[in-house]
Formats: structure tokens, C-alpha cells, sequence
């Protein structure tokens, strides 16, 4: 164990149990065998890697979020928060296809499905029998979630979904959709949207989209041309789709902090090893100060992203409804923090960590998404103050 490891990366909150330790160790074993040999080879080749869903099934590590009795692992959410962590400290990619297969591709689901809705989807989605996606976002809308536009009009017992999402990861690959669609006017803002899940029988035009960051994943534009989902489509009743979206959203908050932890802790590994054995000016570059102090700063706040994002499956693990607002903080430190790190890292690194060989390269490019996606910076500071001045309950 480096001093890296001892003082900073495996030091964890009080609360952190045995089980959660042993289940890191054994994530780690299973991650650097299986995952990390692949990571350069998803990311540059933006292929996305459908032969290691039944991988990570076999493991318990697509179904975290899926209780056992429908296939799942049934994973706490600390322990969603590790394995997470660890995965995304070997690809960035991989992480984000585990957060939306046993997150937000079933969340809506066990939040509002019917007993028959659960056993049809949450076994195939968490044995990657079948690949899902949470399609929220449009060309029009994406912090204003509660003005989309995609309709769904009825149609004899079941209802037609015509219109476009955006930046849906999986979307290329996806069978199944939870979508949200108007099923109201557009002045009934969020109380006309419905969730539904979208069997993609042929009816759903996928373009992949390039993007800078987490490829291979499989991000894409949907256009939606007269997709019929029958009665047990719906999820919920008639108008509560944007309240299960936000719910969703809340948990998958918590997903993408600990996701920007691994990435930075990635980053700051590849650093400090790169610091030791660097020579300039016949000593090991960590003797200069200017080097020194950037990796004791970059330590520091991965400290704090930890604190954060842990303390947050905590009190989501506990029941108390305060995990909304630290789930928001979480993500918002750890996206600002990560994007932090990662620069830091690529100047220690220097033209090293200016070509693809490099870790540092990819989380620079990862990390920007942590600012944008499961909500915005600005977003998660303006539901985090309307909460703060007693505007929005929790």
C-alpha cells in the first residue's frame, strides 16, 4: 500500500462497515482483471461494450439498484457509491453503462411500476438481457425538464409517442425507454407529463452522436415516429411523470458524485506514481514545491468528494429525506472538484498527459459531462437554495 493510499484514497468515513471494505476489495480484484484492460479500447474506439453487460451481471453490478427478488443485487446505496467509485477509476465508460442500467433505467420502475411491470423489465434489465435508457432530455429542453415537448396522444386503450430526445446515453443500444412525454397541454407544464416505457419495436430512429467525453456509451438523438405503448406502458398515473423523473434524478445524483470521485482519483494516482518517478534537474519532480503542493491540494478535495458523496448514500440508506439537498451537493463538488483535479493532473503530467496513453487525458475529457448531466451546476444550486429559503420541501 502506497502512503497515497494509506493517508488520502483509503481512508474512509466512520460509518463505511467491514462488508462495504470487503466489497470495495473485491470490486477492485474483479475491475483491474476485467474492466481496465478494456478502458483505452472503449474510449477510442467509441464502440460500446455489449459483451461485458452479462460480465458486470454475472458480478451483481448492472442490477446494484435492483432488489434480489427481481434479479437485482439489491445494493445499499453506499455500496452502489463504491462500486461506482471503483469502477470508474478504470474507465469512465463502463461506470456510466452500470449508473444507467441498475439506476436510472429501472429507478422509474420501482418507483412507480405495477408488480407485472417490474418482473417483465428488472430481471432482463439487470442480467443485461436487455439494455435500457432514461429518455428526459429534448432538442427544446434540458434544465426546463417540465417544458418537453414530445407528445403522446391516445389512442384506442394505449396511447402514439411522436417527437425527439437528445443526449441519451444507451440510446443506440437501448430496447427498452423510460420516456416522458406530454400528455397535457404545454401550459399544464410538469403536471401534463407522463412516464412511459417504450418497447423499441422499430419505431425509434437512433443517430449516434460523438461525443467529448464517456464514449462508447452509446449516446444518441431518438426521434420517436408513432410508437404505440399499450395500457401497461404506462408508468404511474396520467401526469406524474415529471415527479418520478425528479425522484430518479435524486438517487442518480448520488451516482454521478461517486463517479466523479473515481475518475479523480484516477487522475491523482497517475499523477503522484508520475511524480515519483519523473526526473528534472537530476531530483524527482515532487521535490519541486509547485508539484508537491498541487498533489497535496488534489488529496485534499478528494477528501472532501468521499465526505460528500458517501455521506450522501448514507442518509439516502437511512431514510432521511436530507439526502436531497447533500445528494445535490455532492454531485455539484464533484463535478467542479474532478474537473479541478483532472487539469492539475495533465500539468504534472505535462505533454504526457496531452496524448491518449494517458489516464488524465480521458478523465479531462470525462469529467465535463459531471457539470452538465442528472443536472446542471446552476441547476443544482437553484434547487439546493430553494430548499435552503424553505421554497421547495424535501
Amino acid at each position: 500500500m502506497s502512503l497515497l493510499e494509506n493517508l488520502v484514497l483509503d481512508v474512509d468515513p466512520p460509518f463505511v462497515g467491514e462488508e462495504h471494505r470487503l466489497l470495495r476489495k473485491s470490486v477492485r480484484e474483479f475491475v483491474e482483471k476485467t474492466v481496465r484492460p478494456r478502458a483505452r479500447e472503449i474510449d477510442v474506439g467509441n464502440e460500446y461494450p455489449r459483451d461485458l453487460l452479462p460480465v458486470l451481471a454475472g458480478q451483481g453490478l448492472l442490477g446494484m439498484g435492483v432488489p434480489e427478488e427481481y434479479g437485482g443485487s439489491g445494493l445499499d446505496s453506499l455500496s452502489k457509491a463504491i462500486v461506482l467509485e471503483e469502477l470508474a477509476r478504470a474507465s469512465g465508460s463502463v461506470a456510466l453503462i452500470a449508473a444507467i442500467q441498475g439506476g436510472l433505467a429501472v429507478a422509474p420502475i420501482l418507483l412507480a411500476g405495477t408488480e407485472e411491470q417490474k418482473r417483465r423489465y428488472l430481471p432482463r434489465l439487470a442480467g443485461g438481457e436487455l439494455v435500457g435508457a432514461f429518455a428526459l432530455t429534448e432538442p427544446c429542453c434540458g434544465s426546463d425538464a417540465a417544458g418537453l415537448e414530445m407528445r403522446a396522444e391516445k389512442s384506442g386503450d394505449g396511447y402514439v409517442l411522436n417527437g425527439r430526445k437528445l443526449y441519451i446515453t444507451q440510446g443506440v443500444q437501448a430496447d427498452v425507454l423510460i420516456t416522458f412525454a406530454r400528455t397535457g397541454g404545454r401550459e399544464e407544464r410538469h403536471r401534463g407529463i407522463t412516464a412511459f416505457i417504450v418497447e423499441d419495436d422499430g419505431c425509434i430512429e437512433a443517430t449516434p452522436l460523438e461525443t467529448m467525453g464517456f464514449r462508447g456509451t452509446g449516446t444518441a438523438e431518438l426521434r420517436y415516429e408513432d410508437c404505440h405503448v399499450p395500457p401497461e406502458g404506462v408508468l404511474g398515473r396520467e401526469g406524474e411523470g415529471f415527479g418520478i423523473a425528479m425522484q430518479a434524478l435524486d438517487d442518480a445524483r448520488i451516482g454521478a458524485a461517486a463517479i466523479g470521485l473515481g475518475l479523480a482519483r484516477a487522475a491523482l494516482e497517475e499523477a503522484y506514481q508520475w511524480s515519483l518517478s519523473r526526473m528534472a534537474f537530476d531530483r524527482p519532480i515532487h521535490e519541486f514545491q509547485a508539484v508537491r503542493f498541487q498533489i497535496v491540494d488534489m488529496a485534499v478535495k478528494i477528501q472532501s468528494m468521499k465526505t460528500l458523496a458517501y455521506t450522501a448514500a448514507r442518509l439516502r440508506d437511512l431514510g432521511d429525506p436530507r439526502y436531497v439537498w447533500m445528494a445535490s451537493a455532492a454531485k455539484l463538488h464533484a463535478s467542479i472538484t474532478a474537473n479541478e483535479i483532472a487539469a492539475a493532473a495533465v500539468r504534472i503530467l505535462g505533454g504526457l498527459g496531452y496524448v491518449k496513453e494517458s489516464t488524465a487525458e480521458r478523465v479531462y475529457r470525462d469529467a465535463k459531462l459531471l457539470e452538465i448531466g442528472e443536472g446542471t451546476n446552476e441547476i443544482q444550486r437553484w434547487i439546493m437554495g430553494k430548499m435552503l429559503y424553505g421554497e421547495l420541501s424535501i
